[in-house]
């Protein structure tokens, strides 16, 4: 036994550092050590791709020993597979399920593709009382299903601690509200015990559907991270998120209003809002600056026009951050770039007390963080209505940026300031 010479929790830890090719070596060594690294094997299970439905069938025959060891499955489905199995995908999905007995983390999603149809009573409703024969603690489910709904509202599973739903369907024509009151059945039940709540409620197809009520969400007494993307330009509910969730540290907010090439203006009467939430420490938002600025995107790529955009933000950023004073961290979410909707840009900024010359009192510096078009030259005309005029270089080197900015690669600024 490992235990023999090495303390179990020790053993553990190393093995969680190891890369699957050396614990599949460790799988060889001997029967105990077997079963230790079988259970960081099969703990947490990932799946996506062409043949990420095919993994379902192999893991409802897979062994029970290896069933109690999955804590987190995440399973993505996309057009590789076929529409005629959608139906046995499902009850695969709702078999494996069934069988995890550890499983307390679970993230289903669909790309471009309809495997649970929540209009129907054996598509979400099957789900639902599958999750809620578990004891999970986290689900993020994202369902592509793009119609309108009809139906039974379904209620979701209780007691979650972190809760993240992708929903795209329309209002029933016979029922306004039917699209958010269907997912307000769905998420109701883990409200009270919620920690963590991501919603994206953004039914691109149907402009006629009524957002959700954020009223509904008061029972999320104990939330401390609200992420909402929402189709439209309500911003009624910035003012009342402080009474809703008073201890609330992470608010996210991305409008993604119908058929409108940018997200919404930025109104500087939002910091009265915000500042009400007294203990927030990281805020992201969407809002739109260049048409206040009477400068739109005219054509892509161009560097100059990001360098502008991007100043626009860290003035913006500075205000923000002065106003609340526990913020640390502040992103501006860049839509429709390069005439793209979907396409985004994230503008990153971190806040740093530094002491002061006398070293009695801080102050606040607002860094920006490095993106991926900083760092470069380009040439760029003068005038690009006029293709005789002249040509001028243009720098996003750091040091030819406005304000401080924090050097760093992809993947610390995925792990540190995303």
């Amino acid at each position: 036994m490992p235990t023999a010479a090495l303390n179990m929790e020790i053993f553990e830890a190393i093995l969680d550092h190891l890369p699957l090719a050396d614990l599949q070596n460790v799988n060889l060594v001997c029967r105990s050590f077997n079963t230790e690294a079988r259970r960081i094997i099969y703990k947490n299970l990932s799946f996506q791709g062409k043949n990420s439905y095919n993994k379902l069938e192999q893991l409802n025959q897979a062994s029970v020993d290896i069933k109690v060891c999955i804590r987190k499955l995440s399973l993505a489905i996309g057009r590789s597979c076929p529409r005629s199995l959608s139906r046995s995908v499902t009850q695969q999905l709702l078999q494996l399920i069934s069988s995890l007995p550890n499983l307390n983390t679970f993230a289903f999603k669909e790309v471009d593709h309809c495997i649970i149809d929540p209009t129907l009573a054996t598509g979400l409703s099957e789900l639902a009382h599958a999750l809620g024969s578990m004891f999970l603690t986290q689900l993020k489910i994202r369902l592509d299903f793009c119609d309108r709904i009809s139906g039974v509202p379904t209620a979701g599973p209780k007691n979650l601690k972190s809760l993240s739903v992708g929903w795209f369907m329309g209002d029933n024509i016979q029922d306004r509200g039917s699209s958010a009151n269907h997912l307000y059945r769905f998420i109701a039940p883990s409200l009270p015990t919620l920690v963590k709540l991501q919603l994206t409620f953004c039914p691109f197809a149907f402009s006629d559907t009524h957002n959700l009520d954020v009223w509904l969400l008061a029972s999320a007494v104990n939330l401390r991270q609200f992420d909402y993307t929402l189709q439209g330009n309500d911003d009624q509910f910035v003012d009342i998120i402080p009474q809703i969730f008073p201890k609330l540290l992470s608010l996210a907010v991305v409008w993604r209003p119908h058929g409108q090439p940018h997200s919404i203006v930025w109104n500087v009467n939002y910091l009265n809002a915000l500042m009400k939430n007294q203990h927030l420490q990281k805020l992201t938002l969407s809002c739109d600056f260049e048409q206040a600025a009477g400068d739109p995107l005219v054509t892509e790529h161009l560097l100059s026009w990001y360098i502008r955009c991007y100043a626009r933000r860290l003035a913006a950023a500075k205000v923000v951050c002065q106003a609340l004073t526990s913020l640390q961290k502040m992103n501006w979410v860049q839509t429709h770039v390069n005439h793209e909707p979907i396409t985004t840009i994230i503008h990153p900024f971190v806040v740093e007390e530094r002491p002061v010359q006398d070293g009695k009192a801080v102050e606040r510096v607002v860094r920006g963080v490095m993106q991926p078009w900083m760092g470069h030259t380009r040439t760029e005309k003068t005038d690009i209505f006029d293709a005789a005029s002249e040509t001028m270089e243009v720098s996003s080197r750091l040091e030819d940026l406005p304000g401080d900015i924090v050097e760093c690669d992809i993947v610390t600024w995925e792990r540190r300031y995303r």
